[in-house]
């Protein structure tokens, strides 16, 4: 019996997606750059102690400043010493997202979808919109009853709970996969190898494992040969963590509803939303169904 187990499954799901941020800011806006925790090794200036140094950047997936780790030195300018400051630079810049209300419109308008800077007819295939969600495959423009605005269909995958074996836990390899594969311990035969480790706040993680770091909530990193003890966004350790807000609600962004997050047990906000405030819903559908009209 092998200590591996993977398993999947095929559903198709609706959803409407956008994309095409990158309209709303400005071509050279630090805040469109990717998160980058520097170039300094645990051995350099600001991480000899092994330890990252807390600072702030713009998440251009999620709609919001958060904190990343950051080792000391290089990077790119997002990368923000305060909430405060990057909420001052960056978050008024985020009011512009009237250019991307009136993409989405303006193809609506024309009975298309929109999603990664151009718009898709009926029936046509959009293979790029599992950047944004690795789970959503197969996608689609699809238009189900006239008069309605289409929307895009994928396939989304069903994963499978754990298998049985308390000592089991998901790996991903890859770093790219929708569904995780388990490695199990006890159920692995006598002659196979033991799997590469890391070891992170007192805690093992075996390779492709998820680690995530209490003290940044959109940042997840994975156990790798490229692990040295230290969160990095170099070599496939860490990456930010993408809440699917451009796929799954869209209609939220467009009704302007404000998005709810909770408090983590590490004392900082969830990265992703709970749920949002959707108060403005009915004046906003009446207002973009009259820009929708007239277009």
């Amino acid at each position: 019996m092998k200590a591996l187990y993977s398993r999947r499954t095929v559903t198709l799901v609706t959803m409407f997606v956008i994309s095409g941020f990158e309209k709303v800011l400005g071509d050279e806006s630090p805040c469109q750059l990717p998160v980058d925790s520097g170039t300094c090794s645990s051995t350099e200036t600001n991480s000899t102690s092994g330890k990252e140094e807390q600072r702030y950047y713009y998440s251009y997936a999620n709609f919001k400043c958060t904190e990343f780790p950051y080792s000391g030195c290089g990077g790119n300018p997002n990368n923000f010493k305060s909430l405060e400051e990057c909420k001052r630079k960056c978050n008024k810049s985020l009011g512009g997202d009237l250019p991307l209300i009136a993409n989405i419109l303006a193809a609506q308008a024309q009975q298309k979808c929109y999603y990664g800077n151009r718009t898709y007819a009926v029936r046509e295939a959009i293979p790029e919109a599992t950047v944004d969600s690795p789970c959503s495959m197969s996608c689609f423009c699809a238009s189900y009853r006239p008069g309605t605005s289409p929307t895009i269909t994928c396939a989304e995958v069903d994963c499978p709970p754990y298998p049985e074996g308390d000592d089991c836990v998901p790996i991903d390899k890859t770093g790219t996969a929708c569904c995780s594969d388990y490695y199990c311990p006890s159920m692995a035969p006598a002659e196979e190898s033991k799997p590469f480790t890391c070891t992170y706040k007192g805690k093992q993680y075996v390779e492709g494992q998820t680690i995530d770091p209490d003290d940044y909530p959109c940042i997840a990193c994975s156990c790798n040969k490229n692990w040295t003890g230290v969160l990095t966004t170099k070599n496939g350790v860490c990456k930010e963590v993408n809440c699917g807000i451009t796929i799954h609600n869209q209609q939220k962004l467009v009704n302007r509803c404000t998005p709810k997050f909770y408090t983590t047990s590490a004392g900082h906000q969830s990265c992703c939303p709970i749920e949002w405030n959707c108060q403005n819903k009915e004046k906003m559908t009446q207002n973009r169904n009259s820009t929708a009209t007239s277009a």
